[in-house]
């Protein structure tokens, strides 16, 4: 009887979704062009969970789509010389993330960018922790890291993937950890280890993480790595902080070093920067004034020392900063920043002064405002010119389900008796909740950059312009059984293609049934 009973009770801890994903992309390269056609696809899937104990959790994915998961927030690279972090949205990759955390990001699952499959593990059992998972993915998505800039290159073949995390609980304040990440293709490979442990009591915490890796890289890609890093097809390197960290109510300090060889690489974490060591001292205090209007007041300030390989400066900043928060759960503060920053060779000197806020006026509305003057590099220019840029975002709900999301930003760089560059970005995003099981979701994005090719040496585009567009709707039973249908559109101009003009558009149709066996 019993054993019955138990044999119910796992079954129901069993889950299957099928899905079904039908989609269509046209693309061209200029106005007037005929559009290209993409592959129609009819694509099935299927997506397990099962947990057969409290303490164990499987997961499993096969062809999965991930079309529905929402927009990327917009952000310019323009003037940055290293590639951007975008958070992880994909439901498989998102379940079980805590598990893979430590205090360098070996795994950053947006580097599985198109798995066929995936299989996965998370669980507790006595004093440990662990999680693994192996995929297969159609690309090979690389974050080509540097001393000074990093960017994503992508290889045409596959790559099979495998992560596997233990930790272990030494005491209640003490625990160690091992990771690994290995990445395999056709004439590619990339293998991380390292382990790291923690200890934590009272306000201290002490964190330390050693990792060692070895690659090999096909022609193509090592001769992105020459001149800064040499072209050694196989390199290795070592990784490794130590941290020391207090926080009270009141009181908050942390000291940290941080080295990483120039060999070192992490293809599925997030390296952008290789071949530095880094020093950094930070504090903060707290006053709370309890039934005061400001009823928080804080103030922190940090430096930190960063010198390449061979002991060239690249960075010295010193940043400090003074928040309050207030009535109607407001929050705003004030903080200057001074830096020596090395680039093309030489130092130069920036300053800057960053100022934020936002409160809530009513339950349903909260606004906010963020802006930054100073003098800043110009990189394209290697020259320095006074920046000034401000930015207000908010969202609101407005009443039978609906909801507006917005961020909104402009700077531009005068320098030289002129204008160097103006960029505006725009982030919308309206929701609407039509009933319990209905919703209908849009986002509008646009970026602008203008330059003055006067104020360049080298070319540049005089004015590139983006618009982009999402709309997706959605028709759920439960969070697994639903149908997904949706439609994107994008535009582009630049200095090639005066007019603005469509350059990508598809749409897509996803059926998914979750379904709960019973034994």
């Amino acid at each position: 009887k019993y054993e019955g009973m138990a044999g119910v009770q796992q079954g129901r801890n069993l889950e299957i979704v099928p899905t079904l994903t039908m989609g269509k992309t046209q693309t061209r390269d200029s106005a007037g062009a005929p559009w290209r056609n993409g592959d129609a696809e009819i694509e099935p899937g299927l997506d397990i969970s099962w947990a057969p104990t409290p303490d164990m959790t499987l997961n499993a994915t096969l062809n999965p789509d991930f079309s529905q998961v929402e927009t990327d927030q917009l952000q310019l690279n323009f003037n940055d010389s290293f590639a951007l972090f975008f958070p992880e949205k994909r439901p498989f990759f998102l379940e079980g993330a805590d598990y893979f955390n430590t205090q360098f990001n070996v795994l950053y699952t947006r580097q599985v960018a198109d798995p066929d499959f995936g299989l996965r593990v998370t669980g507790r059992g006595g004093n440990g922790a662990y999680g693994a998972f192996v995929a297969r993915d159609a690309t090979t998505l690389l974050l080509v890291p540097g001393v000074l800039g990093s960017g994503f290159r992508r290889l045409e073949q596959e790559a099979n993937v495998a992560v596997g995390r233990y930790r272990y609980d030494l005491s209640p304040s003490t625990s160690v950890g091992v990771i690994g990440t290995f990445r395999h293709g056709e004439d590619y490979g990339n293998d991380v280890v390292g382990v790291d442990g923690r200890w934590r009591k009272g306000g201290h915490t002490a964190t330390a993480q050693l990792l060692r890796s070895q690659s090999e890289y096909p022609v193509q890609i090592v001769a992105g790595y020459r001149g800064e890093l040499g072209d050694d097809a196989t390199p290795t390197g070592n990784a490794w902080r130590a941290q020391y960290a207090y926080n009270t109510r009141n009181w908050n300090a942390t000291v940290r070093h941080q080295a990483v060889d120039p060999g070192f690489r992490a293809d599925l974490g997030f390296f952008g920067q290789v071949g530095y060591d880094q020093s950094l001292v930070a504090g903060g205090y707290n006053w709370f004034r309890d039934g005061k209007a400001l009823n928080r007041i804080g103030v922190y300030a940090d430096w930190d020392i960063t010198h390449r390989f061979d002991g060239q400066l690249l960075e010295r900043e010193l940043e400090g900063g003074i928040n309050f928060q207030g009535p109607m759960q407001s929050q705003f503060g004030v903080g200057p920043l001074t830096r020596v920053r090395y680039w093309d060779g030489r130092l130069f000197r920036e300053h800057n002064l960053n100022l934020w806020g936002n409160f809530r006026p009513t339950a349903d509305l909260q606004l906010g405002t963020y802006m930054n003057f100073g003098q800043q590099l110009d990189l394209r220019a290697s020259r320095t010119g006074q920046r000034a840029m401000l930015g207000h975002w908010g969202n609101v709900n407005i009443g039978r389900g609906g909801s507006l999301q917005w961020d909104l930003s402009r700077q531009h760089l005068e320098r030289d008796g002129g204008t160097a560059f103006e960029a505006s970005i725009a982030d919308l995003r309206l929701g609407w909740q039509l009933d319990p099981r209905q919703r209908v979701r849009l986002t509008l994005q646009g970026s602008e950059v203008a330059r003055d090719p006067a104020l360049y040496v080298g070319p540049v585009q005089r004015i590139s312009r983006n618009l982009g567009a999402q709309a997706v709707y959605s028709y759920k039973v439960n969070p697994r059984t639903a149908v997904y249908a949706g439609a994107s559109a994008g535009g582009f101009m630049d200095d090639d293609n005066r007019e603005l003009f469509g350059n990508t558009r598809s749409l897509f149709l996803k059926f998914s049934y979750g379904w709960q066996p019973q034994f």
